[in-house]
């Protein structure tokens, strides 16, 4: 859900695009770890104030979250189903945004 926020708002603010969108990812879940649309709420609130408080840690976070290959696939495939749900566009291209915040150590180390 950060990823969902901070692509989707910069600030990882939730407007109602952005919930509809954690919505969605809420419905590819498997049924018994799918939460409630109150779960959803409290998780969004949660995580945008994380991204308020400290922004890159939060970032880092979801390299480490995501290093496993298979977890990266399955985030991006999520997250491309419910942008496209909303109808929102993510660039999946290897400098793309997601690209990007699943790997800012490769970021930043290509600008090095």
């Amino acid at each position: 859900m950060r990823i969902l926020l901070l692509l989707m708002n910069e600030q990882g603010a939730v407007d109602e695009r952005t919930y509809r969108a954690l919505l969605a990812v809420r419905e590819e879940l498997p049924m018994r770890q799918r939460p409630t649309p109150a779960e959803v709420r409290e998780i969004a609130r949660r995580q945008a104030l994380l991204l308020r408080a400290d922004r890159a840690a939060a970032v880092r976070g979801l390299a480490i979250i995501f290093a496993a290959p298979k977890d990266r696939a399955m985030a991006e495939a999520v997250l491309r189903k419910a942008a496209e749900m909303v109808g929102f566009r993510i660039d999946p291209s290897p400098r793309g945004p997601l690209a990007r915040l699943l790997s800012p150590e490769e970021e930043a180390a290509g600008v090095a």
